[in-house]
């Protein structure tokens, strides 16, 4: 009993200097009150094998938390990576959606254009051709149209004149006539007279 009581006053010392902590002290408290050491070697050895055990622990759990530290971190880092490749993949994918949308509106804009080109060409020729109609129908009317009063008399006059100087050289054309007849028989007679002068005049050269 006086060993027992011994062995827990030192237990109690090595407390109180915190030199053990409560854990050690319960568990080695009771063993020591049921006679389980021998003497204070036996019970200091226990203690430092306690001692190393804690010391082992806490080192395992640091350990234990720097490995869970050190998952935690290259999960975020992990996460970050999939984090920044989804987004570079989202920009990729934009950049190709804006790419088609502008595309897209260039083929358009270009069949708009296009479009337009064909319906301004058609309207051209239809306007060609209209004004051509326009144009014929003006001729048309021109010719459908009846002539005017002013018109008729002015015709009418003008026929008249013709008509007066038909009749005018209806008249001067036996005056005319008579003329060329009478210059066709005097160029025959000076032929005649030229030729009977020849006549008269070759015996002579043979003459001579």
């Amino acid at each position: 009993m006086r060993r027992q009581r011994v062995l827990r006053r030192m237990l109690q010392k090595l407390r109180n200097a915190k030199k053990i902590d409560k854990h050690i002290y319960h568990s080695l408290y009771m063993l020591s009150k049921g006679n389980q050491f021998k003497n204070k070697s036996v019970l200091l050895e226990k203690i430092h094998e306690l001692k190393a055990i804690v010391v082992q622990e806490k080192a395992l759990s640091e350990q234990a938390i720097a490995r869970k530290s050190r998952a935690k971190n290259r999960l975020e880092r992990r996460a970050a990576k999939e984090a920044k490749k989804a987004a570079d993949a989202a920009i990729k994918k934009a950049e190709k959606l804006a790419e088609d949308v502008a595309k897209l509106e260039s083929e358009i804009e270009a069949e708009a254009k296009k479009a337009k080109e064909d319906s301004g060409s058609d309207s051209d020729s239809s306007s060609s051709s209209s004004d051509s109609d326009s144009v014929e129908d003006k001729k048309r009317s021109k010719k459908k149209r009846p002539p005017s009063p002013a018109k008729k008399e002015s015709s009418d006059s003008s026929s008249d004149s013709d008509s007066d100087s038909d009749s005018d050289d209806e008249k001067a054309a036996p005056t005319k006539a008579k003329a060329v007849a009478k210059k066709d028989s005097s160029s025959s007679d000076s032929d005649s007279d030229s030729d009977s002068d020849d006549e008269k005049a070759a015996p002579e050269k043979a003459k001579a």
